[in-house]
């Protein structure tokens, strides 16, 4: 595999293998802040706990900003800012949103309007919007 030619543009790479290999030359480059977007769109779900792992791990101590719904890649992150909108609603951890944002979780898990009408944690502790990075600093 190490001695494979690679066509010009990685035209003889699929998706998933042209977004690992965007992912490694961002990540190798070790920059203080890095932002990603849906780095696991096009990637198998075994292979996307991976990356997020890696991610989580190389990047430890740097910011990174992940624009993602990936639920694999959002357990790991350190905090989570929903927006709705074009403005912040909830800030919190993948799991705590999961459990209070019902906007979240449909996200998230790709859940229906009927399958988030039936279910009953919908209104149970919702997050309050916010619009000012103060609030969500205060939160976090």
């Amino acid at each position: 595999p190490m001695r494979t030619r690679i066509t010009e543009r990685g035209r003889s790479l699929s998706g998933g293998q042209r977004q690992r290999l965007a992912l490694a030359r961002s990540l190798i480059t070790d920059p203080e802040a890095l932002v990603l977007d849906e780095p696991t769109s096009a990637v198998d779900s075994h292979t996307e706990a991976r990356v997020a792992t890696g991610i989580a791990g190389l990047r430890r101590g740097r910011t990174t900003v992940a624009f993602a719904s990936s639920p694999l890649l959002l357990d790991v992150a350190d905090r989570v800012v929903l927006v709705h909108e074009g403005s912040v609603v909830a800030v919190g951890t993948h799991r705590d949103l999961l459990r209070t944002e019902p906007r979240y979780r449909a996200v998230v898990t790709r859940e229906t309007d009927d399958e988030a009408a039936a279910d009953p944690r919908q209104d149970i502790g919702a997050v309050p919007a916010m619009n000012s990075i103060q609030q969500i600093e205060e939160r976090a």
